[in-house]
Formats: structure tokens, sequence, C-alpha cells
């Protein structure tokens, strides 16, 4: 709990490259457990609940990727982050993709939210 004569920018402040980097990580295995879910469970009635959960795991991993981005100062080392970590996300929106036409191609599309692919441009 923040004290009461902290303000947000403060406690942004406190957070660390090392914590934020840490963060993104913890996201994306999540994400990856997640989109292996979907994949595997893809013609059974526990895809779309998968499916939904990969969505909302990625959207999770792409937030800690922008915040971490946010955070940095360096332009080299925003552009390190940036090459490490933009072609992986963009390989798991690819996944998100097949895996709605997937859906779509099996008549579940009707109950799953549109999903669209975002570009990581640093």
């Amino acid at each position: 709990m923040r004290s009461p004569t902290r303000t947000q920018s403060q406690d942004d402040a406190d957070v660390t490259f090392a914590q934020l980097l840490g963060n993104l990580e913890i996201k994306y295995k999540m994400a990856t457990d997640d989109l292996q879910f979907a994949t595997e469970t893809q013609g059974s009635i526990y895809f779309l609940h998968d499916f939904q959960g990969a969505q909302a795991s990625l959207e999770t991993c792409r937030l800690a990727y922008q915040q971490l981005l946010a955070h940095v100062r360096q332009q080299d080392i925003a552009q390190w982050i940036h090459g490490q970590w933009a072609p992986i996300l963009q390989q798991m929106d690819d996944i998100m993709d097949m895996l709605a036409a997937t859906a779509s191609a099996t008549n579940d599309a009707s109950s799953l939210s549109s999903y669209s692919t975002t570009a990581y441009l640093a």
C-alpha cells in the first residue's frame, strides 16, 4: 500500500528495470502456457475458454512490454528490448490469428470477440 505522502509517480519511479523485465518474463510465460492450452484444446468444449484466456494473457504480456519500454530512457536499450521482444510478441499474435481462424472455421467464432494483431513498433 502506498504511504499517504507518496504519489503514484514516486511509486512508479521506484520500479526498476529489472523488476519490469522480470514482470514481462512472467507475463510471457503465462501467455505461452495459455496459448499452448488453447492450441491443445482446439475442437473440444474447452477451446473457447482457453482461447479467451490466451487473449487476456497476451494482452497482459503486451502491457508489460509497453511498461518496460516506457520506463527506458536510453534509445539503444529501448531498441535492444524492441529487437528482442517485438518478434516474440508478433509470433504470439500469429498463433492467436491461427486459433481465431480455426475457431471461425468450426463455427466457434460467433462467441469470440474480434482479435486483431498489434504492431510492436518502438
